[in-house]
């Protein structure tokens, strides 16, 4: 299975340090965003890309980061950067539907590249605008809810396909807004792992850990799902 590092770094030297750790450690790619804490232009953007695509160890996937007031790369940047051999691609996490569908179409001449959607709610319709696929926190937690909807939509099975987004945006109401919002996504999502016996609950600092209460309710909630996903039958129930 391939793995891709995330290099997200404030200079283009920490960048490539990272990709060249990655590389040592028998990664295949590394994913980038545009370099945070001092302010961009869309040239500087351009250049970032085009550097990192000529001296990094590994290819690199695009990224547009979700949080914050971030960087983005956008569609004119795409479009300067996409014809790099390098450039595998992009995971948009932006929100921008508008903006996904425009990358599509800039990568489409490139089959050997992904354009993947990061927001969940916009999982069943990126894919039929021809994305590739999805970066789904929930498949951390539910990995074969989001498989049978990718078989669903590859089937074209539309009323399926359909009733799993519902449960997809469902996992989302029910696990990504426990706590400080900021942080209530990972925190749900790494409870309702730790419940089941994977990982830790456990925070980095200075995020707070999972109470008790919402411990409890996170357990409390995963009863509802304790068989999804098992078969496509047991989905729609």
């Amino acid at each position: 299975m391939p793995v891709v590092v995330a290099a997200i770094e404030t200079s283009v030297d920490d960048v490539l340090r990272t990709s060249e750790h990655a590389a040592a450690a028998g990664a295949d790619a590394i994913a980038i965003a545009p370099p945070f804490y001092m302010a961009l232009g869309q040239a500087d953007i351009v250049r970032f890309g085009r550097q990192v695509a000529d001296e990094s160890k590994l290819p690199a996937y695009l990224y547009n980061v979700p949080f914050g007031n971030l960087p983005q790369f956008n569609v004119r940047v795409l479009e300067a950067l996409s014809g790099l051999d390098p450039i595998l691609g992009l995971k948009d996490s932006s929100g921008d539907f508008e903006q996904l569908k425009q990358a599509i179409a800039i990568f489409a001449g490139r089959p050997e590249c992904s354009v993947l959607v990061g927001p969940e709610r916009m999982l069943l319709a990126a894919l039929r605008e021809r994305a590739d696929g999805g970066v789904c926190g929930g498949a951390n937690l539910l990995p074969h809810l989001y498989v049978h909807l990718y078989e669903a939509y590859l089937r074209d099975d539309v009323a399926l396909s359909d009733a799993l987004q519902q449960r997809v945006v469902a996992v989302e109401e029910d696990f990504y807004g426990v706590g400080a919002a900021e942080s209530g996504l990972v925190r749900g999502l790494k409870t309702a792992l730790e419940v089941q016996g994977i990982g830790t609950a456990v925070m980095a600092p200075p995020y707070a850990s999972p109470s008790e209460e919402e411990y409890a309710e996170i357990r409390k909630t995963l009863l509802r799902w304790k068989d999804v996903a098992v078969s496509e039958k047991q989905v729609m129930v």
